[in-house]
């Protein structure tokens, strides 16, 4: 544009008028000189203008203004105002007038935004304020332009904060709320709304608290009482819908403020009623049985700690057992063992008192707290109650299966009493094996003495434990032998049985339905079975080496129901003959009848992978159990050893009709019969009167070392 270079003049400010955006300065009286030594220097842009012939026109400008314009000072004084401006008009077309437009007034101080255009034909956006400094009829002013850039950036920038906030607050995944002091809701994210199963426009200008559980309002005004104060509070909250579904939310409220005063809050709301079902169900967990849903050990614990606590010293526990448990889930499997847990403690909470607490502590264990009972009368009835719920069958797969427990009862009163929760339980326990060593199906209340010999049989479970390490649990043999016809010498003996013994250091001789019993009992009795079996077989292989008497035909070895239940026992019993070198037909395995009939499916099973490797089966102490005569014809067995009980009693010429039977019933299945327990000449020439083929008892020899080991004989009494 073309610009009409003048010297600067500074027009007179006129008496009476002050220039108030100056600084704040006054400049009543003042000369031009010193105003222009002030202004000239100013960091801010100034400019004076004047009105001729109805435009402004540029009188004066300090060098911040013509930097600010990209001029030189001179270059700007006497040009048209109008020519700096940004306007969509041609200069001279007359719009002129219409741009400067209130700029300025003669008697007001103005503020207006402007847009300048630079030397170069940028453009500066300004804030132009306007102070008359003249008379109406010789109207001037002073200009401040302050760039207004840096404004509009902040502007930009918080309108771009604030859309990024909305965003974000938007997707957020908890509810985000503002409310005004009146707690009318003036925002909500779309969690909040989908929180309440509300929409938006329904949220809007409630109160928030409205929405809230009805318990939950006084709590929530007290913690509002705080956020008025000032604070920031974190609560609790449930929300009560309209569908009926309650939510649990995390609360977090903070107090705004504009200009000074409480503008109202700002809250978060976290849903959590997931996370704390999770954590109630994990505290269920905690304390509770996860298969029958009965408390926990823990539980039970914490429940006599809480009551010894409170001085109630009128408790009883009651811990039960169950009998023969693992020969149940040994041979029907750990799917009808739950099942029967199930059962049981279902039986068991319906024979208690109302307030007493039912737990299982454990396995097949399972205790009961009574409270209000300080005597063996009053815990008598208790234990009764549990005995007889436990004598009805209990149904697994078709199958009647009868079940039974022993109970140990311990009182929290008496001199023996324990003084915390841990012996409590401890006696209790001690009190169910004295119960169940007195005979099964039955209940026992803790003494000192029984203290003594729980004590007594742990230290021997320790010792039974070490001396397997050690190789100190050894093997004796005892002789089968051919019975013969009646009068005939006694005939050879066709094989023996494998009887683990154990000689203790200190005990001597314990006997080997004690720690056999607390080998099953104790996690050893697979350990104890292998070795016994290895010993066994590596011995038979031994004595057929050997030159001299004819070695024993075979060698028998009992099996734990809890062994036949591996599911690689099979497998372990062709290692074993592999590794010893003994053929399968020299090795038969003997299991009771009870255990076979308890799952006949998977003994058949096992029983046929056993007759691949050549190995005999027989049938233990038969006639005790409650074999099926039709299941029986099925069975891949070889023998049936008749139980002792059937010939203890025997003395005179007649035979007992159930042994009679049973070895014609052995000779109708095409199976061998052996009696156990001969101990008399008479016994044995019943025994040939019968018919009975084999027999092994005292009266052929006792169980002794290999070694000692001789061929029976005997001169048979006619």
């Amino acid at each position: 544009m073309e610009v009409e270079r003048r010297r600067a003049a500074v027009p007179r400010p006129r008496r009476g008028r002050a220039v108030s955006a100056y600084g704040g300065l006054t400049l009543e009286g003042v000369e031009p000189a010193v105003f222009a030594a002030f202004a000239g220097y100013d960091t801010e842009a100034l400019a004076v203008l004047a009105e001729r012939n109805g435009s402004l026109v540029v009188r004066w400008v300090n060098r911040a203004c013509a930097e600010l314009l990209g001029y030189a000072e001179q270059e700007l004084a006497g040009l048209p105002f109008a020519n700096l401006q940004h306007s969509p008009f041609a200069p001279g077309s007359g719009a002129d007038a219409v741009e400067c437009a209130g700029l300025v007034d003669a008697v007001r101080t103005t503020r207006r935004s402007i847009v300048l255009e630079r030397r170069d034909g940028t453009k500066l956006q300004l804030e132009a304020t306007g102070v008359p400094v003249g008379e109406p009829q010789d109207a001037g002013w002073v200009l401040r332009l302050t760039a207004t850039t840096e404004v509009h950036e902040v502007a930009e920038e918080l309108q771009a904060s604030y859309e990024r906030f909305q965003a974000l607050a938007d997707q957020a995944p908890i509810g985000i709320f503002s409310s005004d002091g009146g707690l009318r809701l003036g925002y909500v994210n779309d969690r909040y709304c989908a929180m309440h199963g509300l929409s938006e426009a329904q949220l809007l200008g409630t109160q928030w608290m409205s929405h809230l559980h009805p318990d939950d309002l006084e709590p929530a005004l007290a913690a509002l009482g705080r956020v008025l104060m000032g604070e920031s509070v974190e609560l609790p909250l449930r929300l009560a819908r309209t569908d009926g579904q309650q939510r649990e939310v995390h609360a977090r409220v903070v107090p705004v403020r504009s200009s000074g005063r409480d503008a109202g809050f700002l809250g978060t709301l976290e849903d959590v009623t997931d996370r704390l079902a999770w954590e109630r169900q994990l505290a269920h967990r905690a304390l509770h049985d996860p298969l029958t849903g009965l408390p926990n050990r823990r539980q039970l614990l914490e429940q006599v700690a809480v009551h010894l606590a409170n001085g109630e010293e009128a408790l009883a526990v009651l811990f039960l057992d169950l009998d023969d448990f693992k020969l149940v889930n040994d041979s029907l499997g750990h799917d009808a063992g739950d099942r029967l847990l199930v059962e049981v403690g279902e039986r068991l909470k319906g024979a208690v008192r109302e307030g007493d607490l039912v737990a299982r502590f454990g396995g097949d264990e399972f205790a009961v707290l009574c409270r209000a009972v300080s005597n063996e009368q009053e815990a008598a009835p208790v234990a009764h109650r549990l005995l007889e719920a436990l004598r009805r069958p209990v149904l697994l797969d078709g199958r009647e299966c009868a079940i039974g427990g022993s109970v140990g009862v311990v009182l929290s009163t008496g001199p023996t009493a324990a003084g915390s929760a841990e012996g409590l339980l401890r006696d209790a326990d001690v009190a169910m094996y004295q119960a169940k060593n007195s005979g099964k199906g039955s209940w026992a209340l803790f003494d000192e003495k029984a203290r003594e010999q729980a004590q007594d049989r742990l230290a021997l479970v320790t010792d039974l434990r070490r001396a397997l390490a050690a190789g100190e649990v050894t093997v004796a043999y005892q002789p089968i032998v051919s019975v013969g016809e009646p009068g005939d010498p006694l005939g050879a003996m066709t094989g023996v049985e494998a009887l683990a013994r154990w000689m203790h250091p200190i005990r001597g001789a314990v006997p080997p339905q004690v720690f056999v019993e607390l080998a099953e009992q104790n996690g050893l009795v697979v350990t104890l079975g292998r070795h016994v079996l290895e010993t066994a077989c590596r011995q038979l292989v031994a004595w057929s080496g050997a030159s001299g008497a004819a070695p024993p035909g075979s060698v028998s070895v009992n099996v734990s129901p809890i062994q036949l239940r591996q599911p690689d026992f099979a497998e372990v019993v062709a290692g074993v003959l592999a590794e010893t070198g003994l053929p399968g037909n020299r090795l038969c395995l003997e299991l009771t009848e009870t255990v076979v009939m308890l799952d006949p499916d998977a003994a058949v099973r096992t029983f046929q992978a056993l007759r691949r490797l050549g190995v005999r089966i027989a049938l233990d102490d038969f006639g005790t159990g409650y074999s099926s005569l039709a299941l029986l014809r099925n069975l891949p067995v070889d023998q049936l050893k008749i139980d002792r009980s059937f010939l203890s009693g025997y003395h005179g010429p007649g035979a007992d009709p159930v042994f009679a039977t049973i070895v014609s019933l052995a000779a109708s299945l095409g199976l061998l019969a052996v009696a156990e327990g001969v101990e008399t000449p008479e016994q044995l020439e019943q025994l040939r009167r019968l018919g009975c083929p084999l027999a092994q008892g005292y009266l052929f020899g006792r169980p002794v070392p290999a070694g000692e080991l001789v061929r029976p004989r005997l001169e048979v009494v006619s």
